[in-house]
């Protein structure tokens, strides 16, 4: 059939039973086409525009409502208040829409502005994209920048720009080439942000990645998380890992992964399934670990509850300590209540309140406390000293100098010495002991001692089995 080739003009209603070519601008009121219809030109239609067939403008387009059985194509701008179509809608310049319902795909050139969007194929706008809510079954392509109150996707969503949104719930992935604001994030695909995120909720059930930094009240994920720059999450509950560049700062941390800050970590209360490494300072209200822990600068807790290796490039302070894997100090370690059941070794002081140590332990300098229990080994360099000491010795050991109130000294299993320079105290009940010098108010020398001089000032008993070259009542 051929195409009817007419003038434009100023109509009230247009009806076209056949294939329609306008050959200039066209207004109208209503319009209605059962054939393909083109307008070599503009298109202003103030009431509804209805086509069972394609709709070509080569110009501008202007329409209150628009109902299209078939493809809308405008080579410029685009004005539609309310539009349904089930074909596929292509304008080569700005978009600025109502209510838009689209069956097919959606191109707009530059510029796209929809109040309400539902679409189910996918959606390309050039330029930025400003819209109250979007309901997208396919993709959605954006330039630059999104502005959105609501987007709800199944398909991916790719922003070049910054996205600001209020809420975005998306099924498939979520790329945003720059910053990405918005109160909640709900994603089932990947999401990548190249710039900084910030977010109420983000809730994912696979991997984030962010460029620069994350802030957020309550951070989800099933996946992987990685931020280039500093992550500032009041509540953080993972089940993959975490790999920070920057700093972190979080009031709650729950991870079955392994985490890793490039900065420092100021926490509440962090539980750790896996490892956790910090090439900074960790400060923390409590760290349950059963991964091994890494701290380079330094490690600052009330409470430390670690199953596996623990790290300190610099200084360990706590409240409470309980590692029952190896723990390793590079400075002083610091705790008003200790239990070691693994391998201990310290280069630098010792301060405890009480601590109780059931496997090795290496301390280079000082180790001071008011009760301290050791069963296995024990090599102190500089001064062993507490109020109240017990060594059930296990291998040999030994120490600079040893000092407190009371003293215990036995061997554990008939195995292990304990050799020290001097030995000073006000109780001491020694077994298995080589010094030169030991000096209480109250003194029992037991089996298997050697002693060069015991100085004692109430009372001192030698046992049969030890010796001791010299003793003095002072």
């Amino acid at each position: 059939m051929g195409m009817d080739r007419r003038n434009g003009g100023v109509f009230q209603e247009i009806e076209l039973e056949d294939n329609t070519v306008f050959v200039s601008d066209v207004t109208c009121e209503e319009m209605e086409a059962q054939d393909s219809l083109e307008v070599e030109g503009n298109l202003w239609c103030h009431g509804t525009l209805e086509s069972d067939d394609r709709v070509r403008v080569r110009d501008n387009c202007s329409i209150g409502s628009a109902e299209l059985s078939g493809s809308l194509t405008v080579g410029g701008d685009g004005e539609i208040d309310k539009l349904n179509a089930n074909d596929d809608v292509q304008i080569g310049g700005s978009f600025n829409g109502g209510t838009v319902n689209i069956s097919g795909s959606l191109t707009v050139g530059r510029d796209g502005k929809i109040d309400e969007l539902e679409e189910n194929g996918g959606v390309q706008i050039g330029g930025s994209f400003e819209g109250g809510t979007a309901d997208i079954s396919g993709s959605l392509t954006v330039g630059k920048d999104g502005e959105i109150g609501q987007l709800d996707a199944s398909g991916s969503v790719t922003i070049g720009g910054s996205l600001n949104a209020e809420t975005v719930d998306s099924s498939g992935s979520l790329t945003v080439g720059q910053d990405l604001e918005l109160d909640h994030l709900d994603a089932s695909g990947s999401v990548k942000v190249g710039g900084s995120l910030r977010a109420e909720t983000v809730d994912l059930s696979h991997s984030l990645t962010v460029g620069d930094s994350l802030e957020a009240n309550v951070l989800d994920s099933s996946g992987g998380v990685r931020v280039g720059g500093d992550l500032d999450a009041d509540n953080i509950d993972l089940s993959g890992s975490l790999d920070v560049g920057g700093n972190l700062k979080t009031q709650v941390l729950d991870t079955s992964g392994s985490v890793h800050v490039g900065g420092d970590v100021e926490g509440g209360d962090l539980s750790l399934s896996g490892s956790l490494a910090v090439k900074g300072q960790c400060r923390a209200d409590k760290l349950d670990s059963s991964g091994s822990i890494r701290a380079e600068q330094g490690l600052e807790v009330l409470e430390l509850d670690a199953s596996s290796s623990v790290k300190v490039g610099e200084n360990l302070r706590a409240d409470r300590i309980d590692v029952s894997g190896s723990l390793e100090v590079e400075g002083n370690l610091s705790c008003r209540e200790g239990d070691f059941s693994g391998p201990v070794q310290v280069k630098g002081n010792m301060e405890l309140g009480e601590g109780e140590f059931s496997g090795q332990l290496l301390a280079e300098k000082d180790c001071q406390g008011e009760r301290l229990h050791f069963y296995g080994k024990v090599v102190v360099g500089g001064l062993l000293n507490a109020e109240r000491l017990k060594i059930y010795l296990c291998e040999d050991s030994s120490a600079a100098e040893v000092g407190g109130g009371r003293i215990t000294i036995a061997q554990e299993k008939k195995r292990g010495r304990l050799k020290a320079q001097s030995i000073e105290g006000e109780e001491l009940d020694l077994e298995a002991v080589e010094a030169r010098v030991v000096r209480g108010n109250i003194v029992r020398i037991g089996a298997g001692c050697r002693i060069g001089l015991a100085e004692y000032t109430q009372d001192i008993e030698i046992e049969p089995g030890a010796v001791v070259e010299q003793q003095v009542r002072v």
